[in-house]
């Protein structure tokens, strides 16, 4: 991925809550139905499921075979250098299958959002069910499941894919764990990356619970082409580390406080909300907004933005604005033009729209008698209640005290 289009991806933020911004190339995705949820190991990390991350596993497996675990760099090597005696696929089944692990509420919060525009796509490394079992509680409906090394062609897919096998399959030995399983499903065999080369191509994806050591990442760098959209949920701390950069993925960082990852739950949960929103909602969130003045959260003034690029957002907005007190209308007929850095912030049909007089600026209100500038007032009103793009005008009309 290239440096500019990092750049340029970066520069385009959506607030979802007050403390994580979506990029808007990932909500533009979402909304075209173009969006593949691609779900690591720290998802199942937190409790009810209270599994282990590949390197706790890796540990938990030296412990059992009784071999010393010194934190190596390459998990899988070390889990393929195990004793010949020691059946590592049927020993990591058992600890990843055990009793009591349940669906939390990061595996409810992803099905939702990714189930809330168009068919469901997520794919997971995890061995674990507990994704499809957060969508049945859910009343989701996951229309198909894949296991690897039987997979779907990567273009074509819907439901849940779980790339490197799953506890629920007879064989242990369909579990990604070793260097030799990963050589067989990346590179001799390929049928990890043919199916990830196809997906990349066409979809938008999103990582939720890797981290930039995973070996999938390294596995990952070494088989996509770049320029590939590529985004991944991490810690705000580690939200810059270089390594996402090497990796071609763009990070979304939000915070993580002694071990709690409530903050990724709170942006996938108000991401789900936002999808789901019908007109009423929408009308509804846009009337709370403008009752409570132009004094703005981020993430309302960020929804306010978003919205008024739709042509029922700018009806909303008229219709919201058009009563009550005269100098409320006029602080939230200003608002865009102070609050919007530039014109290109709003749709090119909302600038072919603003009225001659308003865009030369002829008649400044200031400039005219208390009567004009009431009337002035009115006119504006009565414009924006019939345009599709209410704001269009304010955008470089030149209201002034």
């Amino acid at each position: 991925m290239s440096e500019d289009a990092r750049t340029e991806r970066s520069e385009a933020q959506v607030w979802i809550t007050s403390e994580v911004e979506l990029p808007q190339a990932v909500i533009d995705a979402h909304t075209a139905a173009r969006l593949v949820f691609f779900v690591g190991a720290g998802a199942s990390m937190g409790p009810p499921a209270s599994l282990p991350s590949f390197k706790k596993l890796a540990r938990d497996l030296a412990s059992i075979a009784r071999v010393r675990f010194n934190d190596p760099g390459n998990l899988d090597r070390f889990l393929g250098s195990m004793p010949a005696n020691f059946d590592v696929h049927t020993h990591a089944r058992n600890l990843i299958a055990r009793e009591g692990s349940m669906p939390n509420s990061t595996h409810t919060a992803v099905v939702r959002v990714a189930a809330s525009i168009g068919p469901l796509r997520i794919v997971t490394t995890n061995f674990d069910d507990h994704i499809s079992s957060a969508a049945s509680s859910a009343g989701i409906e996951v229309h198909e499941k894949w296991v690897g090394p039987a997979l779907p062609l990567g273009d074509e897919f819907t439901g849940v894919v779980h790339l490197h096998g799953s506890v629920l399959r007879d064989d242990p030995r369909e579990l990604v764990l070793t260097d030799t399983d990963f050589g067989r499903a990346y590179m001799t065999r390929a049928w990890a990356t043919r199916f990830l080369l196809e997906m990349f191509q066409k979809y938008t994806v999103v990582f939720v619970g890797y981290s930039h050591d995973d070996p999938i990442m390294r596995y990952l760098a070494l088989g996509l082409p770049s320029g590939t959209p590529r985004y991944a949920f991490t810690s705000a701390d580690k939200a810059n580390d270089p390594d996402w950069t090497r990796l071609g993925v763009v990070t979304i960082g939000y915070p993580v406080r002694a071990d709690n990852h409530g903050a990724l739950v709170a942006a996938l949960e108000a991401w789900d909300v936002r999808a789901r929103m019908g007109q009423t909602d929408h009308q509804a969130r846009m009337k709370e907004i403008i009752d409570a003045g132009s004094t703005l959260t981020p993430v309302d003034r960020d929804y306010l933005v978003d919205r008024l690029k739709t042509v029922d957002g700018a009806r909303e907005f008229a219709k919201a604005t058009a009563g009550g007190d005269p100098s409320r209308q006029v602080e939230w007929l200003r608002w865009p033009r102070t609050s919007l850095s530039s014109r290109r912030s709003l749709p090119a049909r909302m600038e072919r729209m603003r009225p001659r007089s308003w865009a030369t600026g002829s008649a400044r209100p200031s400039s005219r008698p208390p009567n004009s500038r009431g009337r002035r007032c009115r006119r504006c009103s009565a414009w924006a209640r019939r345009s599709q793009v209410a704001t269009s005008a304010v955008r470089a009309g030149p209201f002034t005290n």
